[in-house]
Order: C-alpha cells, then sequence, then structure tokens
C-alpha cells in the first residue's frame, strides 16, 4: 500500500514516543491527525513541524478513556488509514499496596484507550476498502514483568494478546496490525507517573527524585555493571528481585537507584 497522502490517528502524539512517530510519518508524506492533553506540549510539537517547514498536523484534544469523545473525533476526522494507539500511563510501585483506582486508571488507559480506538476505527477503516494498518504500543513489559509495575504489565500483556489476536481477524481485509514493545526510552511518561504509597495505597502526584524503580538489562542476558561508589542507595530490602547476585567473587544488584540518576521502568 502506498502510504503518502494517507492519513494517520496518533494518541499521545505531541511527546516521547508518539511524537517520534509522527515525525517519521511525516517524513513519509503521511498527514498527521495527533491526540493531546498537555498543552504545552502541543505547542512545543507544532513549532517543531513549523521549524522544519513540515506541513502542520491536527491537534485534537483527548483522553482516551472518553468514548463520546472518541465519536466525536471519528466524525471531525474524516478518512483515517493509519491508526496509533500510543498514549499510555503507570503507576509505580510495590503491586499488593495497589488500589481499586490504580487498577482502574491504568488499566482504563493502556488498555481501555486502545480498545476504545479500536472499536471505533476498524469499522471505519473496513469500510472504506482501502485497506490500512493498526499500531498498538505495548512495551518490553509486555514480556518481562517486573516488582514495581504490576499493574502496568498486565496492561501491556493484555494489549499484546489483543494485538497478535486481532491480526488474524484484519488480515483479509488488507488492514495490517503491528505491537510495539519499547525498551527504555526517555520520554516525558514521568508527568503521568505515581506512587503507590505502601501505608494507605493511594495514588499520589510523585516528583521523579521519589520515584523508585527496577533497571533490568533488557538489552542482554548479563546482569547490569556493580555499581560504583558513588552510585544511589539500593533498593528497598523487601523487593526479592533486589537481593544482591555473585558473580565469580564480585557482588552485583539487579536493581538498584532512584529513576532519575538511572534510567526507568520501560516505556
Amino acid at each position: 500500500m502506498e502510504w503518502k497522502g494517507k492519513t494517520a490517528l496518533i494518541t499521545g502524539g505531541v511527546s516521547g514516543i508518539g511524537f517520534g512517530i509522527a515525525r517519521a510519518f511525516s517524513a513519509a508524506g503521511i498527514d498527521l491527525i495527533l491526540t493531546y492533553r498537555n498543552e504545552e506540549y502541543r505547542i512545543e510539537a507544532e513549532t517543531w513541524f513549523k521549524r522544519h517547514s513540515r506541513p502542520i498536523p491536527r491537534f485534537v484534544a483527548l483522553d482516551v478513556t472518553d468514548r463520546g469523545r472518541w465519536a466525536e473525533i471519528a466524525v471531525e476526522a474524516g478518512s483515517v488509514h493509519i491508526l496509533v494507539n500510543n498514549a499510555g500511563v503507570s503507576v509505580f510501585g510495590p503491586t499488593d499496596a495497589a488500589s481499586f483506582a490504580d487498577y482502574d486508571w491504568i488499566m482504563g488507559v493502556n488498555l481501555g484507550g486502545v480498545v476504545n480506538g479500536l472499536v471505533t476505527f476498524i469499522p471505519r477503516i473496513k469500510a472504506q476498502g482501502q485497506g490500512g494498518h493498526i499500531v498498538n504500543v505495548a512495551s518490553m513489559a509486555a514480556y518481562l514483568p517486573g516488582p514495581q509495575a504490576g499493574i502496568y504489565t498486565a496492561s501491556k500483556f493484555a494489549v499484546r494478546g489483543l494485538t497478535e489476536s486481532l491480526r488474524f481477524n484484519l488480515a483479509p481485509h488488507g488492514i495490517g496490525v503491528s505491537l510495539m514493545c519499547p525498551g527504555l526510552t526517555k520520554t516525558n511518561a514521568w508527568d503521568s507517573a505515581r506512587v503507590v504509597e505502601a501505608r494507605g495505597g493511594n495514588p499520589s502526584p510523585a516528583p521523579r527524585a521519589r520515584i523508585r524503580t527496577c533497571r533490568w538489562n533488557w538489552r542482554t542476558s548479563r546482569e547490569p555493571a556493580a555499581p560504583r561508589p558513588s552510585a544511589p542507595s539500593p533498593c528497598s530490602p523487601r523487593h526479592a528481585e533486589c537481593r544482591p547476585r555473585r558473580r565469580r567473587d564480585r557482588p552485583h544488584r539487579i536493581c538498584h537507584g532512584n529513576a532519575r540518576q538511572r534510567g526507568s521502568h520501560p516505556r
């Protein structure tokens, strides 16, 4: 299928991975509809397109859990040939302390948002009779669980299973389906990250320095290098995955550091 001149809708398309996809699509001559929630990021994205003399995307405000707004956008958008379900959030903290609100929020955005996009646009893409493509952005957490983002991991496992099943259903219609599983990526995901407070399990906004998270070596089977003397303090001993491991005669920790200094959970 020739994609130049076709239209793509990307949720969370004004920052992070979504914005990276948007720039690549723009370079390929694809018209863009980018959803957003943060006005500051929308302005920054628009400025980038102007500075690089690219066509300005259509920007639409969207909470991906709002099905009524999805329906409005579908009518306003006209023909859409590529749907990228990218928007996602997370709570970082021990899963056994998570609240109903944590589950509702993360599953509602990460899985429910994908479902809303699919149910809204699949019938329309089929009806156009031109084929198309759907990209669901999950995470390496869809393959590699960890102790600090259990609900997030569950949501990404669900997106993975849904996407791999959907591929068989849409192939006869000429609609491709892709699953994208990024590893550690520098994004603005911290803006939506929350810490589950151990004492009550209620989510609360948290600055980066308070978010403690595991840093696994996703790209190789080898353990991370031993921490230097200046490295931040290790994670709490209550994390079984953080116990010291020995390789030869040197101690190593699988997980340590704070999020800002050592990186964040994938996506």
